[in-house]
């Protein structure tokens, strides 16, 4: 039932003494530091009292911790002192026709060791008043336990479930490997702007990549593999477009072979991306970008659900960022969009995703000769943003368009099966001149295959790369896991057949400049 308060103004300590209400009644809410409630049943003393932080006038209040006696309370309904921790997500203050305010709490979440005291202290008969309306009732409550949501939506900074290295739902404290999570909060809290940022802070990880037009890695000495989604996201070099981390829910480092979950996995490990996917939540971002090198950046992140059932969910992700880099003539642009449609029941889930994405950039690092950088030259230091190339020539320009889906169904509480599907075309102009590395013994002095000068000490040979790579990427992955228990044993049991196809190109035309 409904607890009638009365208003009660200032600071005064919670429960009898200095301060209480004279009149007997049931409770009372501060009006300038905290809201309280209390229960004190005639002629029981001390009762248990909620305190938070929010003001009076606030509507959402986040926690309330029971503040309890040192002695027990002699009601037959809790026989205990109390120990609760119960956190309150939203309550509502209204007004009776008396002029008593009524709490009505519209979410409770308790932790499970507190479930039992909680709900005898929400039981606890309160001492409405006889004028009172009786036909007032309070919203029905829901209570849940506090564990972890599914691995693709961990909350917080620090993940504790994980897919990345057994393709289930498993506690990274149960998984016997040497695996990395890299959160959504992690990202934006770090700043991580591309992939290569992802493994500043795993340990055995390195980042081998060229300037602006890859992302390669080096896991413990070996190359790993990209997934996404489940699904393989690249094969070769110079073919297809650079991870966005605006699409990106989290990022599974999984270190070591990882051939049986991942099929043509390599030895050195696994990235395993997760896309951002709809949410029953409704969320609005608009995120302005503006930094060095005239960087400008517009992205944009909605998603909800489309009709009241909430069988209908929605996301959609957009980018488009103009910007310079430290060379110049060399851009760092970028137009993304991925919407995605989900639908889901109790038992079955289905989510489309589309992905198209065009980048148009250069290449960063220039070969310059080790005179002028690690070595002293007689014409001083060779400044950063030198360019080697040609302006109007010089483009990493790269163009990709997938389509995907995400399939599972639950048939019973045993049997649960997913596909993962992916079709992607990708494409990429790659034009540059670089300091030659192309080693000429005739020289004189005798040319290293290494960026030197020429015997000026000025001047450099460059190479020219002209090429045009495809990437036609067809991958499925089914999976049919069972959990079940034999005796006091639980088992959970992953078996699974996956499928890829690949299409690689490559046009290149050589030259010395």
């Amino acid at each position: 039932p409904p607890m009638p308060l009365s208003p009660f103004r200032g600071r005064e300590r919670i429960g009898a003494g200095a301060g209480a209400p004279a009149d007997g009644s049931t409770g009372f809410i501060g009006t300038d530091s905290w809201v309280g409630a209390r229960v004190a049943p005639t002629g029981y003393g001390h009762a248990p009292a909620f305190r938070t932080a929010a003001p009076m006038h606030s509507e959402s209040v986040k926690s309330l911790t029971p503040v309890c006696p040192r002695q027990d309370f002699p009601s037959s309904h809790l026989r205990h002192p109390c120990r609760s921790n119960i956190q309150l997500r939203s309550i509502r203050i209204s007004e009776t026709t008396l002029g008593n305010l009524r709490v009505s709490p519209s979410a409770l979440r308790l932790a499970p060791t507190a479930l039992a005291s909680a709900m005898a202290l929400l039981s606890l008969p309160a001492q409405a008043q006889s004028t009172a309306r009786a036909d007032t009732v309070l919203p029905s409550v829901k209570v849940t336990s506090g564990n972890d949501l599914a691995s693709d939506q961990n909350p917080g900074f620090v993940a504790k479930r994980s897919t990345g290295a057994s393709k289930t739902d498993t506690p990274l404290i149960e998984t016997p490997r040497a695996i990395t999570v890299v959160t959504r909060e992690q990202i934006d809290v770090q700043g991580m702007t591309q992939l290569r940022d992802v493994v500043g802070y795993s340990a055995g990880v390195v980042s081998s990549s060229l300037a602006s037009r890859i992302a390669s890695f080096k896991f413990r000495g070996n190359d790993p593999v990209q997934y996404l989604d489940g699904l393989v996201r690249q094969s070769g070099f110079y073919n297809t477009t650079r991870p966005e981390m605006y699409t990106l829910e989290r990022v599974d480092i999984v270190r070591g072979p990882a051939s049986v979950l991942y099929g043509q996995g390599g030895v050195g490990g696994v990235i395993a991306m997760t896309s951002k996917t709809p949410q029953a939540e409704a969320q609005r971002e608009i995120q302005v970008q503006l930094g060095n090198f005239d960087r400008k950046q517009v992205a944009v992140d909605f998603t909800g659900v489309m009709e009241p059932e909430g069988k209908w969910l929605y996301r959609f992700i957009g980018l488009a960022r103009e910007s310079g880099t430290q060379v110049d003539h060399v851009s760092n642009d970028r137009f993304l969009f991925a919407p995605s449609v989900m639908w889901r029941d109790a038992d079955t889930s289905l989510n489309f995703q589309l992905l198209y994405q065009k980048d148009k950039s250069g290449s960063l690092i220039q070969f310059y000769p080790w005179q002028g950088t690690l070595l002293p030259s007689p014409y001083g230091q060779i400044p950063t943003n030198r360019f080697i190339s040609e302006p109007g020539w010089d483009r990493y320009d790269t163009e990709q368009a997938a389509l995907s889906w995400q399939l599972s169904h639950r048939f019973n509480d045993t049997w649960t099966a997913r596909q993962n599907f992916r079709y992607s075309d990708a494409s990429s102009d790659y034009f540059t001149m670089y300091t030659s590395f192309t080693a000429d013994p005739t020289d004189t002095p005798p040319r290293p295959a290494r960026p030197v000068f020429n015997a000026d000490g000025r001047t450099v040979q460059r190479d020219i790369v002209a090429q045009v790579h495809g990437s036609k990427i067809q991958a499925v992955d089914n999976q049919a896991e069972a959990n079940f228990a034999t005796g006091a044993v639980r088992h959970k049991v992953l078996a699974g057949l996956g499928f890829q196809h690949i299409l690689r190109t490559q046009r290149s035309v050589p030259g010395v400049a």
